[in-house]
């Protein structure tokens, strides 16, 4: 069995589990799984949208440079 790393599971579980918990120790567990779905194969959107959140999860953790760092790589990419 073979098992592949998949960008929608990383991201679906970073997004059910930043909308269910205001916990901040989630945060480095969503900003981990945000970072490997990152890693994983997928369109320019998705990445796009990955790193909007990625920023976003910063802002709220007050890493305000990360998040600028994020969301100007969001911009840079261009959707097809």
């Amino acid at each position: 069995i073979s098992i592949k790393r998949s960008f929608e599971a990383f991201f679906l579980k970073a997004y059910a589990l930043a909308d269910s918990s205001l916990d901040a120790s989630c945060s480095s567990t969503v900003i981990s799984l945000l970072e490997d779905a990152l890693r994983c194969p997928s369109d320019r959107l998705r990445k796009g949208q990955a790193l909007n959140n990625l920023g976003s999860v910063y802002v709220d953790c007050n890493k305000l440079d990360a998040a600028a760092d994020c969301y100007i790589n969001a911009l840079k990419i261009r959707h097809t």
